[in-house]
């Protein structure tokens, strides 16, 4: 191993593309947007069908449909929101078992400030909008906020793969200070 390079070699397991799915920033941001989407629409619904005149006796029959439509819409997107990173993980997993590619190296350049992961060594450039997430038993990285940014993780179970996260992030956050690490617990 070369001094100015950070090398890990780990099989990606289904739990871990579930666990990197699971905190991806384009969840987060899709949620708010389907449950802002969803009130204006309902908000419109109730004025535009109801509309304010208290002598309509049909208002209070629309604007308990129009809350019943809210509370239910935002429970079904809730729950399927909290769905998705299981279905989603797991496709990712099974598209990766298919192409051979379950053993994954990440190697981190101290030089130029890139990684290099996978078997085809796909180059990752760092910026400002690198988000790096620890759980109880991996460090994810994001690389962006959108749906098809890379992304990958390591793994935290051993001492030695924490150290070599520390190394990279304490290298990093002399070029970038904004990108720190985010705990969250399961």
């Amino acid at each position: 191993m070369n001094s100015s390079t950070i090398t890990f070699n780990s099989e990606v397991t289904e739990k871990d593309m579930i666990e990197l799915t699971k905190h991806a920033p384009f969840l987060k941001l899709g949620a708010i947007l389907c449950f802002v989407g969803y009130s204006l629409f309902d908000i419109i619904f109730c004025i535009y069908n109801g509309g304010l005149d208290p002598n309509n006796p049909n208002q209070w029959n629309i604007l308990g449909w129009g809350t019943f439509l809210f509370a239910f819409t935002t429970s079904m997107v809730y729950f399927g929101y909290k769905r998705l990173p299981y279905t989603r993980g797991k496709k990712a997993f099974k598209k990766f078992k298919k192409m051979g590619s379950i053993e994954t190296k990440i190697v981190f350049h101290k030089d130029s400030n890139v990684f290099t992961a996978g078997r085809s060594s796909h180059t990752i450039t760092p910026d400002k909008n690198m988000q790096v997430v620890k759980t109880k038993e991996r460090y994810l990285f994001y690389f962006g906020k959108g749906l098809y940014s890379p992304s990958f993780c390591i793994s935290a179970t051993s001492q030695t793969e924490v150290v070599k996260v520390e190394k990279i992030m304490n290298h990093l956050s002399n070029t970038y200070p904004q990108i720190k690490v985010e705990t969250k617990e399961q």
